[in-house]
């Protein structure tokens, strides 16, 4: 299907849930999580959110939507000792992905076991990682080493610090910065997935639509 040729309420639909939703439930959240000057709120992002998804636009679009809210939230509930996190669960089998031939094409090994997720929640849930509030984490991070380099992430202002190993790249670190750009280590990564042999990192930067390429999923990652 055509992005443009998504029946309207359809499109919306999605908007509601991913964005309108998540909006409801912050807005209740945030009344008491304010006066008791505590709490933390995870939002459920995507990397889908942010590369270019023709086949998926209305999801893709609502969870692009979510990062910028999630942006604009974390720093003003800070002030009020709230930690924000969004995270991606990673590619997971769900009732959504069972009768789509694109997943069947998928290797097992790429997808993410449900319980990663989990973990992850109940950790950032904990105040463990308070120190990265603000931050996009990924089910297949390893958080514990995000939170030995909170410092290092602080300072530099960066959204994540994760490995880069993809395809026949040579494997070195890189690291997201809050503005959508990511820095490499070293300047030898190049990543190689399936048709977007192409994407390089140049310089050591490369735009916010080739962030899915760079984690430890190839595309589609979720």
């Amino acid at each position: 299907e055509l992005p443009w040729e998504t029946p309207i309420d359809e499109w919306w639909a999605v908007q509601e849930v991913n964005v309108r939703g998540v909006y409801a439930c912050t807005q209740a959240a945030m009344r008491h999580m304010a006066k008791q000057k505590s709490g933390r709120i995870i939002d459920v992002g995507s990397l889908v959110g942010t590369y270019p998804m023709p086949a998926a636009a209305p999801y893709a679009a609502s969870k692009c939507a979510l990062f910028r809210w999630n942006s604009c939230l974390a720093p003003a509930a800070a002030d009020f000792g709230v930690s924000v996190f969004i995270i991606s669960p990673g590619l997971v089998a769900t009732d959504m992905t069972a009768d789509v031939p694109f997943f069947d094409e998928i290797p097992a090994e790429q997808w993410t076991p449900i319980e990663k997720t989990g973990e992850l929640v109940v950790a950032l849930a904990s105040g463990k990682a308070d120190a990265l509030r603000g931050r996009f984490i990924h089910a297949e991070n390893d958080l514990d080493a995000l939170i030995a380099h909170a410092d290092e992430i602080i300072e530099q202002n960066l959204q994540t610090r994760q490995p880069c190993a993809v395809g026949s790249a040579e494997q070195d670190s890189f690291a997201t910065t809050r503005d959508g750009h990511q820095l490499a280590r070293q300047q030898r990564c190049v990543a190689i997935v399936g048709q977007r042999e192409n994407m390089v990192l140049r310089h050591g930067k490369c735009p916010l639509d080739q962030h899915a390429l760079l984690g430890q999923h190839a595309v589609p990652a979720a």
